[in-house]
């Protein structure tokens, strides 16, 4: 059975983005039917990770449809599909000749390896942990999220240089990152920086100005976030990541304030991995309660 919603969920997607032209009849039926994939997850008969994961796929739709929508004549069907279930930028690909990276290989081997190491403990813990331990449990899922995410991101680029395509990377070392604005915009899950500049930061900072522009841009991630939990596990765990992204918005305010630039890079690693660590509960708490540990 859940394979079949999901499948629903999948067709949905892809069918919007297909029927995405700028004619009325189109654009109405392209509403419809993203309207339709977003509020599937909230009827699926399934378990918490399915929901969010269609959930999920149903936001990453709706930011295709919008890239298509920009010039529908150049994305012909074939080009859709791929664009539609692709969580980077498939114009942005590019031929290369087919092969194994092999650091890029042992790096993501490695980051899945403390993944699915972090997972397996989480699943022993007791269920009922005394307050202190509750600071292991966020630990193993802060690396949960960081390693799963990192892992992803490299088999997704070795799965395709394999077939000879070089795909834009997802990740960009996050925990080099000297700032919050600088982990944000440019290292952790650059598509969805680049989606988020595009239609929010960008039109709202040429009427509002930038800084509006930037909480704005930190308001529409949190509430994108927010979405994917509400469809799996409720309202909690939806404010709580909603909150964890506003906080990121002010972080990077306190940062031009205070001008960051001027401490050494060792100061600027730590004030960002640290004001990350701070407020990571408010996101790593959600993804745990998905997880079902």
């Amino acid at each position: 059975m859940i394979v079949v919603w999901c499948a629903l969920e999948v067709l949905l997607v892809l069918a919007a983005v297909q029927c995405m032209a700028r004619t009325p009849l189109r654009l109405a039926a392209t509403v419809a039917l993203l309207i339709g994939a977003i509020a599937l997850p909230f009827w699926m008969p399934a378990a918490a990770i399915p929901r969010a994961l269609a959930s999920a796929l149903s936001l990453l739709a709706l930011v295709k449809v919008l890239r298509v929508g920009e010039d529908p004549a150049r994305w012909p069907p074939r080009l859709r599909t791929w664009h539609a279930l692709a969580p980077f930028d498939v114009d942005k690909a590019s031929v290369v000749a087919p092969g194994l990276d092999r650091r890029l290989l042992a790096w993501t081997l490695g980051h899945a390896a403390l993944a699915v190491g972090a997972l397996a403990l989480l699943f022993v813990l007791p269920r009922a942990l005394p307050i202190w331990m509750q600071a292991l449990r966020l630990l193993l899922g802060g690396a949960v999220v960081y390693a799963g995410m990192e892992a992803i991101a490299g088999a997704l680029r070795i799965g395709h240089r394999l077939v000879g395509i070089e795909v834009p990377p997802l990740q960009d070392r996050p925990l080099l990152a000297l700032s919050i604005r600088e982990f944000w915009n440019r290292r952790w899950n650059r598509p969805v920086s680049g989606w988020l500049d595009a239609y929010v930061f960008g039109p709202i900072a040429k009427r509002r100005g930038a800084t509006v522009g930037l909480l704005a841009a930190f308001v529409a991630s949190g509430l994108l976030h927010a979405w994917v939990f509400l469809a799996s596990v409720g309202w909690i765990a939806a404010i709580s990541a909603a909150l964890f992204f506003v906080f990121q918005g002010f972080f990077v305010l306190v940062e031009s304030f205070v001008d960051i630039r001027k401490a050494s890079d060792g100061l600027r690693r730590m004030w960002t991995l640290g004001l990350l660590a701070l407020s990571s509960p408010l996101f790593v708490d959600p993804v745990l309660r998905v997880i079902g540990v």
